[in-house]
């Protein structure tokens, strides 16, 4: 009976230690999200990096790209040319 205990205890113990302890299951299931998480990430940055490359390939090859996106961004314009800019006020 004394043995059946012990092994029950030991069980017990080695299984408290493989859920909580050090590489457990709630570490594995941690780092499993967090996983999950950074493929997420790395999906968004992708196809930020393919917008950059892109926007960056028109700039190189566009002169027509670039006076535009000068023109946006630095709000300038050709002579005799109005820009309107209307703010977003919900």
């Amino acid at each position: 009976m004394l043995k059946k205990k012990i092994s029950i205890a030991v069980l017990a113990i080695i299984a408290l230690i493989a859920i909580f302890g050090k590489n457990g299951l709630v570490e594995y299931l941690q780092v499993k999200r967090d996983l999950k998480g950074m493929r997420a990430q790395l999906g968004e940055l992708k196809i930020k990096n393919i917008d950059e490359n892109s926007e960056l390939y028109g700039l190189n090859t566009s002169e027509a790209f670039l006076e535009k996106k000068a023109r946006e961004e630095l709000k300038l314009s050709k002579p005799k040319e109005t820009i309107y800019l209307f703010s977003n006020k919900d």
